[in-house]
């Protein structure tokens, strides 16, 4: 069996569970599942966000690098 046959039928296992829960149950679930996603948006926002501003500052400042950087070019070069 192949991971796609596997996920395949995990995913019915889980839409036939999810089909015979009661009313409130599946509202609970789907808002689990919506603050889940947005949580994983914003941490990935975040994410996005760091890398921006660390391009910014090395684009606008090229000659100065942060003092982790220094110790790991000296620890590299020792």
């Amino acid at each position: 069996m192949t991971t796609e046959e596997k996920s395949g039928d995990n995913s019915r296992k889980v839409r036939k569970e999810f089909k015979d829960l009661p009313i409130q149950d599946k509202i609970s679930t789907l808002i689990e599942l919506e603050i889940m996603t947005v949580s994983e948006g914003f941490e990935k926002l975040s994410e996005c966000s760091i890398s921006l501003g660390k391009k910014i500052l090395e684009t606008a400042f090229p000659d100065t690098c942060h003092e982790s950087e220094k110790r790991e070019a000296r620890q590299s070069s020792e």
